[in-house]
């Protein structure tokens, strides 16, 4: 009974913050980037950020090129943190950076799924 309950807060965790990336990504585009709302819901992005690893710990199970993918993904996730948050020098253009953000964040929930379905 525990464990059932254990997947399934897990699920909703996982669920939670694909909806998040969602409702970010909507308000990101309702909202052009000179527009202060661009940035308005950023309360979420902790759930964004947290979506990989959520991910991998929901999927462990599943194979091990799965979880060394997510692995690297988090890997990925946490290098691009500083260039996100302006604390180093940009290396790329800002459009740049915020599409190797996205590639980051929005891959992995595919990839997921993909491995679900194909059972593994």
């Amino acid at each position: 009974m525990l464990r059932t309950v254990t997947w399934t807060a897990l699920a909703g965790l996982v669920a939670l913050s694909v909806v998040a990336n969602g409702v970010l990504s909507v308000t990101a585009g309702m909202f052009p980037m000179p527009d202060p709302r661009h940035a308005s819901w950023q309360f979420l992005m902790s759930a964004i950020l947290a979506s990989p690893l959520l991910l991998l710990v929901a999927l462990w199970r599943q194979g091990v090129a799965l979880r060394a993918y997510l692995l690297c993904n988090i890997v990925a996730l946490m290098l691009m943190m500083p260039l996100m948050m302006h604390r180093m020098a940009p290396v790329f253009a800002e459009g740049t950076t915020q599409r190797l953000f996205a590639l980051v964040v929005f891959v992995p929930v595919g990839v997921a799924r993909c491995a679900l379905v194909r059972g593994g």
